[in-house]
């Protein structure tokens, strides 16, 4: 039913609606039953599950794996259901719900242990979006996940990753005062833009560059 799942809309009528409600935790719970299966740990997962309903990023090292089913809720909120699949070893492999946001692996940083730099992003509204940048690492055979940026608000942001210098950086243009994320019914032509580097030194991502400054409009 995965083939039927990827091919409705929950905008077209209330009775497609009614079976993605239906089929949506089915997928969720069968994806999350296979992964967690002990036998899983022989297989290449991304070779085992194709399927258009369900979509997939991976690392580069082919040890980590970010499945995302879309829940089509049919509004501006987007949520997905998102599940990483780890297999670094025989003695380290796993499952972990992620929550609703899509994850991607950007880069690995050859530390000991290694560093997993990920980003995931959610869309809560039509203009709105939540996004993250973090590590995801082994210690002591538990995952361990760091979050060294976060970002809720308007699309009135950029960020960009540099893999060849383990650099981070971002620009937020931020509504003034700080809480005009939605309509307060109040005006200002005052914002202030936020603009910053990130750099991974001595086992973390740490601010190396930072500015704040009023702009008008």
């Amino acid at each position: 039913f995965l083939e039927a799942y990827d091919t409705i809309s929950p905008i077209s009528d209330l009775e497609e609606y009614d079976i993605i409600d239906s089929l949506e935790p089915q997928i969720t719970r069968r994806l999350f039953h296979v992964l967690n299966h002990p036998m899983m740990k022989y297989y290449q997962v991304d070779e085992l599950i194709v399927n258009k309903g369900i979509s997939l990023q991976k690392s580069p090292d082919n040890k980590l794996f970010f499945f995302a089913v879309d829940e089509k809720t049919g509004g501006t909120y987007r949520p997905y259901y998102s599940v990483l699949y780890y297999h670094l070893n025989d003695s380290i492999y796993g499952v972990r719900e992620l929550g609703e946001s899509y994850f991607a692996c950007l880069d690995i940083i050859d530390a000991d242990p290694p560093k997993y730099v990920v980003s995931s992003q959610l869309y809560t509204c039509q203009t709105c979006v939540e996004e993250s940048m973090m590590t995801f690492y082994f210690e002591d055979y538990e995952l361990m996940i760091t979050d060294f940026y976060n970002y809720s608000g308007r699309f009135d942001n950029s960020s960009q990753y540099d893999k060849a210098t383990h650099t981070f950086q971002f620009q937020e243009l931020t509504p003034h005062p700080e809480d005009a994320v939605y309509d307060t019914g109040e005006t200002s032509d005052v914002r202030y833009r936020t603009e910053g580097r990130m750099q991974y030194l001595n086992g973390q991502f740490i601010v190396t560059e930072s500015c704040e400054y009023l702009v008008t409009e």
